[in-house]
């Protein structure tokens, strides 16, 4: 990743923090925390969505791409594929998967799409 690249990534991430801060501070969805002494390159911007949240990840999707918004689940567990097919109980990768969506994200991506998504999103929970 070039750095004028890594630049905007920080710069989008920001920006969905601060429109989204208030959903994560209602225990509503969980943003990708940051450690002090990492750096993150956010190449996909992903949040986890609560069960407070009242919407399934799945319909929050749905909603979203109703309102011209294009999502994507976040990854699949690797024991859930059959190449990697592995007997036992996994609720941790299970969980994250089933509760994570990855937002709009790319260099191009301007503050007011962020704005209009991190609305639409307010709006699909009433929050």
């Amino acid at each position: 990743m070039t750095c004028s690249a890594s630049i905007k990534g920080r710069k989008i991430a920001g920006w969905y923090k601060k429109k989204l801060g208030n959903l994560e501070e209602k225990n509503l969805v969980s943003l990708h925390p940051e450690m002090p002494w990492a750096k993150r390159v956010h190449w996909m911007y992903s949040i986890l969505i609560e069960n407070k949240f009242g919407v399934s990840r799945n319909n929050l999707m749905k909603e979203l791409a109703k309102r011209g918004i294009e999502t994507r689940p976040l990854f699949y567990p690797v024991h859930s594929f059959s190449f990697y097919k592995k007997q036992g109980n996994f609720p941790v990768a299970e969980g994250l998967s089933q509760r994570g969506i990855s937002l709009p994200n790319s260099v191009g991506l301007p503050e007011n799409d962020v704005n209009f998504i991190s609305e639409e999103m307010k709006k699909a929970v009433h929050a």
